[in-house]
């Protein structure tokens, strides 16, 4: 009897979370006016269905913290220099962080396909880095580069903080020039998983630095590939 309770109520559960899901997707799906794609419903991610995804992310407490103070990064540096400029760069700095859902994705993904060695472009604070490093088997390395020193201070802290400061190889200064190196030591298709998050400009090059050094069958990921959606505007 109570396991038959027990059942209806995770059914019960289930049902209210599809319901609860539903609705945010009731207001956030739009239909191409375009017959060539069938009338095709996009869903739209609303502030309200992003509240909803980050709420039922799986996002490890170090990560949490990672975040958090990351967030409120920018309001210290006001306090401390109250300078324009800073208050600026910080707020675009904020901004280039990965959200708990990406990194999840990423971690997800690294997990399922039994990724060994990575590479990450533009790595900030940490926090995309941070979450492939945990989920990294003891064996694992992750090449991270990455240009800011001070980011780099605040990452190297968390590293240290869960224990995987041993995973993860920092590479402070220009990632082409990082990449290139690595190519001229000899470590050519061996890296299993790459992920591009820096600079726009260099997209390019980083991509065909990155197709030497990652193994047939691996995987590249390119964030803000579509740019608000200004990669469909004519030229």
């Amino acid at each position: 009897m109570a396991s038959s309770l027990m059942c209806r109520c995770k059914t019960h559960r289930v049902f209210l979370n599809l319901r609860r899901i539903n609705h945010q997707l009731f207001h956030a799906v739009v239909v191409s006016g375009d017959e060539k794609y069938v009338r095709k419903e996009i869903i739209s991610i609303t502030p309200r269905l992003y509240d909803y995804l980050l709420a039922n992310a799986r996002e490890p407490e170090v990560l949490r913290e990672l975040r958090e103070e990351t967030s409120t990064l920018r309001g210290i540096q006001m306090q401390v220099l109250r300078e324009l400029r800073e208050e600026t760069s910080t707020l675009r700095g904020i901004q280039m962080q990965v959200s708990p859902d990406q990194a999840q994705l990423l971690a997800m993904l690294v997990q399922v396909l039994g990724v060994e060695r990575c590479i990450e472009v533009g790595v900030y604070m940490g926090y995309s880095s941070l979450a492939v490093a945990l989920v990294l088997p003891e064996s694992g390395r992750l090449v991270a580069c990455e240009r800011d020193e001070k980011a780099l201070e605040v990452e190297k802290r968390y590293y240290d903080q869960v224990g995987v400061s041993h995973k993860v190889d920092v590479r402070h200064g220009l990632a082409a020039d990082a990449l290139k190196s690595m190519i001229q030591t000899g470590e050519g298709c061996s890296y299993d998983f790459a992920f591009i998050d820096a600079d726009k400009r260099n997209y390019q090059e980083y991509f065909e630095l990155l197709l030497q050094l990652v193994r047939v069958g691996g995987i590249i990921i390119i964030d803000n590939v579509l740019w608000h959606g200004k990669v469909a505007n004519p030229l």
